[in-house]
């Protein structure tokens, strides 16, 4: 299941946080979600506003894996790169 900024998760750290693009498989997604889930995406991507820092966008997809996320993307328009996150 693919989400956008407007969907929220639940990290186990309790941190609620919102990708700007996010993945989850259907196998991990809770049956029955009110508000927000309370799951780790599978993937995650940030893509880097025109006031973002790219070092705290890289702190926060580090954030993502640290709780369970299996890939992160920094996506950056300005430099017209893409920045694979993984934990090895």
């Amino acid at each position: 299941m693919v989400f956008n900024s407007s969907s929220g998760f639940i990290l186990p750290n309790s941190d609620l946080t919102a990708p700007d693009v996010s993945y989850v498989s259907r196998a991990r997604m809770p049956r029955r979600v009110r508000y927000f889930a309370e799951v780790v995406p599978n993937l995650v991507v940030e893509i880097k506003s025109q006031s973002d820092r790219v070092v705290k966008l890289r702190e926060k997809l580090t954030m993502y894996l640290e709780q369970g996320a299996e890939v992160a993307l920094l996506v950056d328009p300005d430099r017209e790169i893409v920045e694979l996150y993984r934990l090895l």
